[in-house]
């Protein structure tokens, strides 16, 4: 968090999206710090929600575990609101700034929000005015039915790692239709489908840091199942590399990604499945940190966006070539 706005001194035209967690800040920290950004770096600054996977971040915060999934968004459902009338709290107009008289605002255009509900009591107001946006741009990563309409009742954007079109396709479609039916515009809500390339100076190269990247040797193939493990909450080790996967796997953690996992490779070996799974992206979730950030969702300044609030997905590795044949298009070895 503290990066941005040093990014933001370094650039003109690019947005930078931070990840924090509604399981683990309060409210009115969150609001705050959201707003100062703002600030700081002129209104190029989103926030990506997360609710959090991981009962292993949990305790570092007073948790023995996280409550249960379902549960995780209504509190981010009331924590939003929260952190929105926070923002609101300062009507425009309200900073005067008038040295002559003494007064830097408006009292009457400043006003406290009592908030009080299941999970959060609020007095208000924000002790500070909202940044240039107002409300930053708001980024989430919802794929599980709850997830999904979370962030079509408050995102801006939402990013997906959804890889065929008929999948990308009826999940926007089901975004669209849960964003109208919480009175949004369907326009409103711009769904980001991430793509991840390998670059290399050439194909051949290209599709040899692909196999690095990807392959799976000893290593690999542990590491991977520990990520997965750690996403799902899962102990994906205990199982048998060389049998199918078993039914009947439940998770109180990153419920779409455990899914998803099972749903594609019904009749694989888990084995079998861990190559595309590690294509997906498993390996992103290896720089993530059980911190307030919840980077277990979806990632720290995952994406970046333009100070009009649309957004496009970090730069991650699947192989493309940076280099072609004048007329012809980059080498591309996979993509995620």
């Amino acid at each position: 968090m503290p990066f941005l706005p040093v990014l933001a001194r370094e650039t003109r035209h690019m947005g930078f999206i931070a990840t924090m967690s509604t399981s683990f800040y309060a409210p009115f920290i969150l609001a705050r710090t959201m707003a100062t950004m703002d600030h700081l770096t002129r209104g190029r600054v989103g926030w990506n929600v997360v609710t959090s996977s991981e009962d292993l971040a949990a305790r570092n915060y007073g948790m023995d575990a996280l409550p249960p999934h379902d549960e995780r968004y209504d509190r981010a459902d009331e924590f939003v609101e929260v952190v929105k009338a926070l923002w609101d709290s300062w009507e425009p107009g309200a900073v005067v700034m008038d040295a002559g008289a003494g007064r830097y605002a408006d009292h009457t255009k400043v006003h406290p929000i009592h908030h009080v509900g299941k999970y959060h009591r609020v007095r208000g107001p924000l002790n500070m005015p909202a940044g240039p946006q107002g409300h930053p741009v708001l980024c989430q990563a919802g794929g599980s039915p709850r997830g999904r309409d979370f962030a079509a009742k408050h995102a801006d954007t939402i990013l997906s790692a959804l890889v065929s079109v008929p999948k990308m396709k009826a999940y926007r479609d089901d975004v669209r239709a849960l964003a109208t039916a919480h009175g949004r515009s369907p326009d409103d809500v711009k769904v980001m489908y991430i793509v991840s390339p390998v670059l290399g100076e050439t194909e051949a190269e290209a599709r040899e840091q692909a196999r690095l990247a990807f392959g799976m040797d000893r290593l690999q193939v542990e590491a991977t199942l520990a990520i997965i493990s750690a996403v799902t909450e899962v102990d994906f080790l205990q199982f048998d590399l060389d049998a199918e996967l078993p039914e009947g796997i439940t998770t109180n953690g990153h419920q779409s990604i455990l899914d998803d996992f099972v749903r594609r490779n019904r009749g694989r070996t888990l084995r079998e499945a861990l190559p595309e799974r590690a294509r997906l992206g498993a390996r992103r979730h290896a720089r993530r940190r059980a911190g307030p950030d919840g980077r277990d969702d979806a990632g720290g300044a995952a994406a970046t966006a333009s100070s009009s609030g649309s957004s496009r997905p970090a730069a991650t590795p699947a192989a493309t070539s940076t280099r072609s044949r004048a007329g012809s298009p980059p080498h591309c070895a996979g993509a995620a």
